[in-house]
């Protein structure tokens, strides 16, 4: 599901705009991935207490558990052992902190993905949003 395929648009004569559909998307589907994870999470009751880019992956999941934790009853200001001003990671701030991360990646990326920045942005949020909202209406479907 990681392998990247490289377009063969035979009309298109430089090679990095000729590849950069397949790290689009490869950003998308990152996007998507850990949309599904963060949703999971709020099914749960569950906080990642450092929800920072490099404890994120490009498989969709997370990293640096140490401050991971489920609140015993629902309080969107939960965020575990974490004191992070402002509840930066609490509950309610987990799909936010989750998204801003992938726009981080898109803004990484940029050099590979050859897309003006603000429209990268938007199709990270909107594919984020997206699939955030359906993975967890499942979630909750199923309780």
């Amino acid at each position: 599901p990681h392998i990247l395929n490289v377009s063969e648009d035979e009309d298109e004569e430089d090679e990095d705009l000729r590849a950069a559909p397949r790290y689009c998307e490869f950003l998308l589907d990152v996007t998507r991935r850990t949309a599904r994870l963060t949703a999971a999470w709020q099914c749960l009751g569950a906080a990642h207490g450092m929800l920072n880019t490099d404890n994120l992956s490009i498989s969709g999941l997370t990293l640096d558990h140490g401050l991971f934790a489920f609140c015993d009853n629902f309080d969107p200001a939960f965020g575990g052992e974490a004191k992070q001003p402002g509840g930066r990671y609490c509950l309610r701030n987990q799909a936010e902190a989750a998204r801003w991360a992938c726009e981080r990646l898109a803004e990484a990326l940029m050099p590979l993905h050859c897309t003006p920045i603000a429209e990268m942005l938007g199709e990270v949020v909107s594919a984020f949003d997206k699939e955030f909202s359906d993975a967890y209406n499942e979630g909750m479907r199923c309780k």
